[in-house]
């Protein structure tokens, strides 16, 4: 790939990277302002996109990284810890939305 068509992939996907992290937020925030009584879901789906926008963030800290170059000399330990990091907000996070997810199909079925 030539040097220019690089440059402009990279900052496409920083570009999109720093979009989509900012819409996870702000539905996040969204869902969240839902009264939890009208839609006990809202909460549990609102900690999932925060998890999204986690998971968001540092990817596009590693896409702007390889984009200047300095990816390479990110010390192995800090990118394997942040990755741990963002398995470990998004698989919580899910597992929220999954017990929210349980709780209303156990009240369902004593109904």
């Amino acid at each position: 790939m030539t040097n220019g068509l690089w440059i402009i992939t990279e900052f496409l996907i920083a570009s999109l990277g720093v979009s989509t992290t900012l819409l996870s937020i702000y539905a996040s925030y969204k869902f969240y302002k839902v009264n939890p009584k009208k839609n006990p879901l809202s909460r549990p789906i609102s900690y999932t996109l925060i998890g999204e926008g986690v998971f968001g963030f540092f990817t596009t800290i590693f896409a702007v990284l390889a984009l200047f170059g300095q990816y390479q000399f990110m010390p192995e330990f800090y990118a394997s810890f942040l990755r741990v990091f963002m398995f470990s907000v998004a698989g919580f996070t899910t597992y929220k939305l999954v017990y929210a997810i349980q709780i209303i199909e156990d009240g369902d079925r004593k109904s």
